[in-house]
């Protein structure tokens, strides 16, 4: 059976107990660079699949570990979160992680020592402390470590900013950013951590103490990555309801100061969506910290994955695995994706046909009382900027001609599904209509893509959102934290916090509106990172299209973004496309002009 994230952390703490009594043995042998590298690799793997869980960890200290494993894990978990923010590839990433786990192998016993010790240090442990940065470079280079860059964040780790740190009290310019990330994170896990002289501090206070403006370790490139990384009430947090309820801060999404919690309750384990102003009291760690079984916290996700066998996004797929597919309905176990309306079927029956009757399309309409409505409201929108007044659905028909109608009949009805799902409908409902509008005008510009197909694919490519918004409180406030910075990653964090994804539950809906097959496929892979190797090259165009459209909406909508992630997301649509950048400059003015207007 597979490890919980919990359990395994907890099998990393104890096997790195075990090489550093090596190591306070004496024992120091070549293969340490490998080994180390092998936890790395395994904690870099724990994170990139369950940041929440692994994050909770660092608040509960591991029982029948030495300090200084649990400490090392827990430095380590926070340095690559960070390093995830910064973007990093997995190789330095991996470095960060040996840093993090070799930088005080120059003084592990007294370490462990001090976790207990509530006097003054004597002077020969004052020495030791000071000196553990350059004995732990030498011990790695005995035992045949000889890569600079770990060497160097490790000698580095206790340098500060301001040039007050040691060994060399260099100043910011000559730190590895590494060795500044890894000092942030062993301060925020050694304000967390309980000692026999004092308790932890709460996480916020901890944060706030570390990486206020304020604060005298402030670093202004990496303070506000952590706090962002982090956020002041990060999974892991025990904190106590207004309504006395003792919860644990199983996600923590939007604003890092003030997020939207998913809180799970002590008494019956249940979901509660909680924000700051819903709270009483936040717990120190680890001294007065309630019990909670983490295991019953995060490992139902580790087990429900599991058990559906989530395959890796590959591009040559077209369609979501039977096991998405399967995984995509169990995450909306109770919610029901209504069917599309009868009259839109009619409709398009009658639009093919070789003379349609624009009075039987207006009966068909008009017949779907609520359909008719939203049709009629929608013929209003400055967004269509109609300047004739349309006093029928017959003459809006006449109008708009019957491509643009039966688009404006598809918007209303996806309009009227989404209104509902529940009161955050807004953020979808808005995405949707600007992603459908921008599609459209980018298909207008390039070749191979129906405009109006362009529509449907940017009308449904929310619709996967909209219901997780529907069954999950915070999914609103998570997704508009993450969806203009993270549009790859984005995706993996909607499976490890919700069991699905957008794109597979929007192609789910887009096939049960009998949507085009091609049109469902451009939604699945809409987010792919990998435009170019896509199976189908009838597909690819369109999901160039949705990339381009998603990541100017998203970066209206809900903040610009430079992060690469965002950068890549929105130039390999351009790329797959062939059109310049700068063609799109005038469409984005105008886009920000109309998300007024909708």
């Amino acid at each position: 059976m597979t490890l919980s994230a919990a359990e395994s952390i907890s099998h990393l703490k104890s096997e790195l107990s075990t090489l550093y009594n090596q190591v306070i043995g004496g024992e120091c042998s070549a293969t340490i660079s490998n080994t180390i590298t092998k936890f790395s690799v395994d904690l870099y793997n724990l994170v990139s699949e369950n940041s929440d869980a692994t994050l909770a960890t660092i608040q509960f200290f591991t029982m029948g570990i030495s300090y200084s494993a649990n400490h090392a894990i827990d430095t380590a978990i926070i340095s690559t979160l960070v390093a995830k923010k910064l973007n990093w590839p997995k190789p330095d990433s991996i470095r960060l992680i040996n840093a993090s786990l070799t930088m005080n192998l120059g003084m592990l016993a007294l370490q462990d020592e001090l976790y207990h010790h509530k006097t003054e240090l004597s002077p020969e442990q004052k020495k030791t402390v000071q000196d553990h940065c350059q004995e732990s470079m030498r011990i790695l280079r005995k035992c045949g470590v000889s890569d600079n860059s770990w060497l160097e964040m490790v000698l580095c780790h206790h340098e500060r900013p301001d040039g007050s740190g040691y060994p060399r009290r260099l100043k910011i310019n000559d730190i590895p950013i590494g060795a500044r990330i890894i000092n942030l994170a062993d301060m925020l896990d050694a304000l967390l951590s309980a000692r026999a002289y004092r308790e932890g501090i709460a996480a916020n206070k901890a944060m706030h103490n570390l990486f206020g403006e304020k604060s005298k370790f402030y670093d202004a490139e990496l303070s506000p990555v952590f706090v962002e990384a982090i956020t002041y009430l990060p999974p892991g947090t025990v904190v106590e309801t207004k309504a006395n309820e003792t919860c644990i801060v199983q996600h923590s999404a939007g604003d890092p100061l003030s997020p939207v919690m998913t809180l799970v309750s002590q008494s019956s384990y249940e979901k509660i969506s909680a924000t700051p102003s819903d709270l009483q009291k936040v717990y120190a760690p680890r001294a007065e910290i309630p019990s909670f079984a983490l295991d019953k916290v995060w490992t139902h996700q580790d087990e429900q994955r599991d058990s559906l066998g989530y395959e890796n996004y590959d591009p040559q797929r077209l369609v979501p695995t039977e096991s998405e597919l399967r995984h995509a309905q169990q995450a909306l176990k109770g919610v029901t994706i209504p069917p599309m309306p009868a009259a839109i079927l009619e409709i398009q029956k009658e639009t093919s046909t070789k003379d349609p009757s624009i009075d039987k399309i207006g009966k068909l309409v008009s017949e779907d009382v609520s359909l008719a409505g939203q049709v009629l409201k929608l013929m209003k929108s400055p967004l269509l900027g109609l300047r004739a007044k349309i006093t029928s659905i017959n003459h809006a028909v006449m109008v708009l001609g019957l491509e643009k109608f039966n688009q404006m009949v598809l918007t209303s009805a996806v309009q009227n599904m989404m209104q509902n799902t529940g009161p955050k409908q807004e953020y979808f409902i808005k995405e949707s209509r600007l992603t459908a509008h921008c599609a459209e005008k980018i298909a207008h510009i390039v070749q191979d893509v129906d405009p109006g197909e362009a529509y449907m694919a940017g009308l449904f490519a929310s619709c996967g959102s909209l219901f997780l918004c529907q069954k999950y409180q915070d999914y609103a406030a998570f997704y508009v934290g993450h969806a203009s910075k993270e549009p790859y990653t984005l995706i993996q964090k909607e499976r490890d916090n919700y069991g699905t994804d957008h794109t597979a539950l929007g192609f789910l809906v887009a096939k049960t509106w009998q949507v085009p097959d091609q049109v469902c496929q451009a939604i699945y892979h809409h987010h792919s990172p990998e435009i170019s190797a896509i199976a189908d090259p009838s597909v690819k165009p369109m999901v160039a299209v949705l990339a381009i459209a998603t990541s100017m909406v998203n970066s209206i909508l809900y903040g610009s973004s430079d992060s690469a992630e965002a950068e890549h997301f929105f130039d390999s649509g351009v790329n797959e496309l062939l059109i310049e950048a700068d063609d799109l400059k005038e469409m984005q003015e105008d886009l920000k002009d109309e998300a007024e207007l909708v």
